[in-house]
């Protein structure tokens, strides 16, 4: 059976007032109309926007949030025929929305709308396009800036690597709870673990790209352990053990 991720989204606010069980049932029904298994990235009340806009503090928006990596993940390894939601906004209401997209087509997943109000190819569809484009160009302009800003600081820029978050002042990275399964992650492949081994090991990490991800930032991890004065003692010399 094809297998379907499923988003579903609310913003605070008048401007969003597609209820979570709607979305819930939408994408349900469109689900089984594709005769797909629905799997559901229940992401409540959360900003559409991502840390390319302005506004969102660094490791809020909805790129930081750990259910997107988690789909981000899992649409890379081509665990789904379908990425599905009530509307093209529940994904994403910024430029974030590319890079789902392109997870989703590269690896062989359909992107999908219950939305029965506006309809690829049809006038309304095309005013929203057009209105979206404008405000994508102002909000990048902003991000832009904000990202200078940042870089020209020595602050972390960029997506919230596994493991970590961002420090009070929303400054510099730190362990977060799941840090030190990050570390056991490094240990076992030091100790010859494949990915799928590692998977079995480390049962928080979810899919292969995490811990490519993982090794591909092995300096960040070490500099954080040695700078908190973190460490892993529960990974056995040998792999097999």
């Amino acid at each position: 059976m094809s297998k379907a991720a499923v988003v579903v989204r609310q913003s605070q606010g008048e401007d969003d007032s597609v209820s979570l069980t709607l979305q819930r049932e939408a994408g349900e029904r469109l689900a089984d109309e594709l005769d797909a298994d629905p799997v559901f990235f229940d992401l409540g009340v959360h900003t559409g926007f991502s840390s390319l806009s302005e506004d969102v503090n660094v490791g809020e928006g909805i790129d930081d949030h750990p259910k997107i990596i988690d789909l981000l993940d899992r649409l890379r390894d081509g665990e789904f025929n379908y990425l599905l939601s009530y509307d093209d906004t529940r994904l994403c209401r910024d430029g974030f929305y590319n890079e789902l997209k392109r997870a989703a087509v590269r690896n062989g997943a359909d992107l999908g709308f219950a939305d029965p109000d506006i309809e690829e190819g049809t006038l309304g569809h095309s005013v929203k396009r057009e209105v979206q484009k404008w405000v994508k160009r102002q909000e990048k302009e902003k991000a832009r800036k904000a990202v200078r800003y940042r870089i020209e600081n020595g602050y972390w820029q960029g997506g919230i690597p596994t493991g970590t978050q961002m420090d009070a002042e929303k400054k510099y990275l730190e362990p977060a709870d799941g840090f030190k399964d990050v570390l056991r992650v490094l240990a076992w492949k030091d100790n010859g673990a494949s990915h799928r081994e590692t998977l079995d090991k480390v049962e928080s990490i979810s899919s292969t790209s995490t811990v490519t991800n993982i090794l591909e930032r092995r300096k960040l991890y070490e500099d954080l352990a040695e700078e908190h004065q973190a460490e892993v003692s529960d990974v056995p010399i040998s792999v097999n053990a």
